[in-house]
C-alpha cells in the first residue's frame, strides 16, 4: 500500500528528543496549525509536502480533512492557550480517567501519543496501542510533524515506564519546570489532532484493523470526544 515514510530520526539519548521538541516549538507553522479554525486542509500545508507524489499517495490511502467532509464539533477555544495555568489544567485533564464526564477526560489521548502508526490488521497478538496506531489522524500527525510525534512517543513511554503507570507520579513528573516544553508540545499536538479528523475516520480505522468485516463504526461528530475515547 502507498504510504509516506515518516522521517527516520537518529536519536542517541533523551536529550536529543528534548532538543527535537525545543526546536519544533519554534516552528511558526505548528502553532498556526494549532490556532487555526475548522479542518486543517491541504491548502494550509507547505508546498513541498502537498505537491509531492508521496503525499498524494498517502491521501489516496488515508484521506485528508476537507471542508466538504461534514461537521465535526471543534475543540474548545480556551484550550489553545499555552501558558502555565493552561498547562496545569491540561495536565489534570490529560491524566484524568473520568468516564462520567468526557469533557474532563483526556486519558486516552495518552494512548495516541505512545502508539506507533501502522497499517496491519488486528490479531490475537495485538496490543491496545495497536488500536490507536491504526487511526488515520495519527498517521496524519506523523506526516505533518514527525519529529514532535516521535520525540513525544519516546519520552512519554519512558516516563510512563519510570513511573510504573502511576498517574500521580506521571503528573508530578510532567509538572516539573524541566518538562514544560513536553507539556506545551502535547497541548499543540492535541489542538492539531482536533483539526486533522475526518468524519469517517473510525471506519477507516476499522478497515485497517478488520479488513474483512462490514464497516459499522459511526461518524465522528465531536473532536474532543474522538481524541479522548
Amino acid at each position: 500500500m502507498s504510504h509516506i515514510h515518516h522521517n527516520n530520526l537518529t536519536v542517541d539519548s533523551e536529550y536529543d528528543y528534548r532538543d527535537r521538541i525545543s526546536e519544533a516549538l519554534w516552528k511558526e507553522e505548528y502553532v498556526e496549525y494549532a490556532y487555526g479554525d475548522g479542518p486543517l486542509t491541504v491548502d494550509e500545508l507547505p508546498a513541498a509536502l502537498k505537491n509531492s507524489d508521496a503525499f498524494h499517495q498517502f491521501v489516496e490511502q488515508f484521506g485528508w480533512p476537507d471542508i466538504q467532509d461534514g461537521s465535526i464539533e471543534p475543540l474548545p477555544f480556551q484550550d489553545r492557550e499555552f501558558d502555565s495555568r493552561a498547562a496545569d489544567e491540561f495536565l489534570e485533564r490529560f491524566l484524568s480517567r473520568n468516564s462520567l464526564d468526557p469533557s474532563t477526560n483526556l486519558n486516552n489521548f495518552r494512548m495516541w501519543l505512545t502508539s506507533t502508526p501502522h497499517e496491519h490488521s488486528h490479531s490475537d497478538d495485538s496490543s491496545i496501542t495497536d488500536i490507536y496506531g491504526a487511526h488515520p489522524a495519527l498517521h496524519r500527525l506523523y506526516v505533518l510533524m514527525p519529529e514532535v510525534m516521535e520525540a513525544l512517543r519516546m519520552l512519554l513511554t519512558d516516563i510512563e515506564s519510570e513511573c510504573e503507570g502511576s498517574r500521580r507520579r506521571i503528573a508530578d513528573t510532567l509538572g516539573r519546570g524541566s518538562n514544560s516544553e513536553i507539556v506545551k508540545a502535547i497541548m499543540i499536538v492535541y489542538e492539531v489532532a482536533g483539526r486533522l479528523l475526518k468524519v469517517d475516520d473510525m471506519r477507516r480505522q476499522q478497515q485497517i484493523l478488520f479488513p474483512d468485516k462490514p464497516l459499522t463504526m459511526p461518524d465522528i461528530t465531536d473532536a474532543h470526544v474522538a481524541l479522548s475515547q
